[in-house]
């Protein structure tokens, strides 16, 4: 039942936050808005790393809202700057590439915490220092729009 309400809360919340700012995203600097996503990505990361089975209803409720606003913001930025440059190039083919790329990441991070989980005895800590770890290596994500635009800049050269 608090699983259930949990659900129905979050959505509604998150659905009146990006209702109101999805207009005001649009016209701000999109290089600032991917870059201040990825840094709040990042820190989504160490919230999860943060949340334990002690931690309070009330607070448990606002972390989760927290994490899922911050990771569904970057999502949105991230796919905004892919979309981008589908269109700017062979969008199917980019479209695959991403497929692959992103499959193969979860590929590897279920992998290294299944073995994570079943090689260590305390797998609630060994939860809590994967997520940790994972905040430095969200922000690699900056790195993005510098590939993009040496990809692109090589594109153009070769044409």
């Amino acid at each position: 039942m608090d699983l259930g309400l949990l659900v129905v809360g979050l959505i509604v919340v998150l659905s009146i936050i990006f209702w109101g700012i999805k207009s005001t995203i649009d016209k701000l600097n999109q290089r600032y808005v991917f870059y201040s996503a990825v840094i709040l990505y990042a820190f989504s990361w160490f919230l999860r790393g943060n949340v334990t089975n002690q931690t309070e209803h009330y607070l448990l409720f606002a972390s989760v809202i927290v994490i899922a606003f911050l990771t569904t913001f970057f999502r949105l930025s991230f796919n905004k700057q892919f979309f981008d440059d589908a269109n700017k190039q062979h969008p199917l083919a980019f479209i695959i590439k991403k497929s692959y790329l992103s499959q193969s990441g979860l590929i590897v991070f279920f992998a290294l915490l299944s073995w994570s989980l079943i090689t260590i005895d305390n797998a609630s800590d060994t939860l809590h220092i994967f997520y940790w770890c994972l905040t430095p290596i969200a922000l690699l994500y900056g790195m993005y729009p510098l590939q993009r635009k040496t990809h692109l800049q090589s594109e153009l050269s070769h044409e």
